[in-house]
């Protein structure tokens, strides 16, 4: 029995886009991928500008904790060594090893500020996926 003496008809026949629709549909899906690697390269490059933020608060808190040691503990180590040394010798041992711990915090944030990838490689790595794709498509 066929499909016409059961009452049913054939599903009309599939109509394959022209070369122009195609060429148009790629485009149109090329452009809305790259605007979505522009989208993760800008969200990448703000991860990475919070860690640095974070970073540079290290730097930040090390100044503050320098000139705060400076100023407090300095008088009263210079006061209390030259007990034994001369005022000049006590306040430059004093201001030496403030230093010392200011350079050793200032220091570790610049160490850790390097260690940040600026460029944004997973973006990258993507819109050359989509490059190759592309010239794929093309061929």
């Amino acid at each position: 029995m066929s499909l016409s003496e059961m009452g049913e008809t054939a599903a009309p026949p599939r109509r394959e886009p022209a070369i122009g629709e195609l060429l148009s549909d790629l485009a149109s899906q090329t452009s809305t991928l790259v605007r979505q690697e522009v989208k993760l390269a800008r969200a990448e490059m703000m991860q990475k500008a919070r860690e640095a933020a974070r970073q540079v608060e290290l730097i930040a808190a090390g100044a503050v904790l320098a000139v705060v040691s400076l100023v407090v503990l300095a008088a009263t180590a210079v006061i209390a060594l030259s007990a034994v040394m001369a005022l000049w010798a006590a306040a430059l041992v004093v201001g030496l090893i403030i230093a010392a711990v200011a350079w050793a915090l200032v220091t570790k944030g610049v160490a850790a500020l390097r260690e940040i990838d600026p460029l944004p490689r997973e973006a990258l790595e993507a819109f050359d996926d989509t490059k190759t794709w592309a010239r794929r498509q093309f061929q």
